[in-house]
């Protein structure tokens, strides 16, 4: 299964990053690894 992946922000961390590619792919927030 391929993930969409948003473009990062410059000034984002990977945290946030990782988050918003769960988001966009149909995960709870809670569920990045």
């Amino acid at each position: 299964m391929l993930l969409q992946r948003p473009k990062p922000q410059v000034d984002e961390s990977l945290e946030s990053y990782l988050i918003r590619v769960a988001n966009n792919n149909g995960y709870e927030n809670g569920f990045v690894a």
